[in-house]
């Protein structure tokens, strides 16, 4: 990735200027470069921002269920590795897991084995199966630009939840709180432990699987603006059993808001380092925050776990 200039590309892309023929000027050979972008397919009349060949319901459909099933393979290998673990956990170690019982253990787990390993797995299985290079996921190394990018993106995400929570009071919709919430009421030493994971495994896992994976296949089909709304919208779905599914869409029209964003700062830097940390960092202030207001103010609403 290193011949990719992210500013040439940010100044000209088709969500910046409406306009995406600049794309075959000489100067952006690169874009025809198979080599230098991961091993995409040439531009071959896909829309403005596009890199794939001509939109089609055929195409977009295919790039939807594909979407779905890498989606649905990261899920099933980690429900799997979660039931082998705590199988091992229980026969050889003779630890239960209820609703007070090592719920620590369990919540990190889970983060392992589906953020971790499971949303891992199935990104690496859709590399395979396209045949593309690592470079396709453009986690290159982050450089001082992505720093401040990670630094805005994370105050701009923090900014649409705090308006965005009060659109929704003003409009009278309730906001659901996320599933941890509830889990860490009894026990908020479990935040603690998510704090630094939301570095390690929950901003870059998801980051990984829905801006790496899920946004370029449809930015490869739809262009940029069409991939960043529908890794968001993806992004959303997976986390509907969090937020007391249905009842909880006020609560995801925010969120799918700030993941628009992460998708955003992706396009803009080429770097999947800017959305994976912007995503931690935004993660492990909630948790910091539930976690003082759990110690120390119980009574006090957590309007801010989304």
């Amino acid at each position: 990735m290193a011949d990719r200039d992210p500013d040439d590309r940010s100044e000209r892309d088709s969500w910046a200027d409406g306009d995406g023929s600049d794309w075959d000027d000489g100067e952006d050979a690169w874009r025809d470069d198979p080599s230098s972008d991961g091993g995409r397919p040439e531009p071959t009349g896909a829309p403005d921002g596009a890199t794939g060949g001509t939109l089609t319901l055929k195409g977009l459909v295919s790039t939807t269920a594909i979407s779905a099933g890498v989606l649905l393979l990261g899920v099933v290998v980690g429900m799997i590795g979660l039931i082998l673990s705590m199988s091992v956990l229980t026969a050889g170690f003779g630890m239960r897991f209820g609703a007070d019982q090592n719920t620590t253990v369990l919540i990190v787990l889970q983060l392992v084995l589906l953020q971790g390993i499971g949303f891992g797995v199935a990104s690496m299985a859709y590399l395979r199966y396209r045949d593309l290079g690592f470079d396709y996921l453009r986690a290159r190394t982050p450089t001082l630009n992505d720093v401040k990018w990670v630094v805005g993106i994370f105050v701009a995400s923090f900014a649409i939840l705090i308006v965005g929570s009060q659109i929704l009071s003003m409009l009278g919709l309730s906001g659901e709180g996320h599933s941890i919430a509830d889990t860490a009421s009894g026990n908020p030493d479990i935040l603690l432990a998510l704090i630094p994971l939301s570095f390690l495994l929950i901003g870059p896992g998801e980051e990984l699987l829905f801006r790496g994976v899920i946004q370029n296949a449809f930015v490869d089909r739809v262009g940029v603006r069409g991939g960043i709304a529908a890794s968001s919208a993806f992004f959303v779905l997976i986390h509907l059993p969090n937020y007391s599914g249905l009842e909880g869409l006020p609560t995801l029209s925010v969120l799918f808001a700030i993941s628009v964003t992460w998708g955003y700062a992706y396009e803009r830097t080429d770097s999947l380092f800017v959305p994976a940390m912007a995503h931690g960092a935004y993660n492990a202030l909630q948790f910091g925050l539930l976690y003082i207001t759990l110690k120390y103010a119980p009574e006090a609403p957590s309007m801010l776990l989304w």
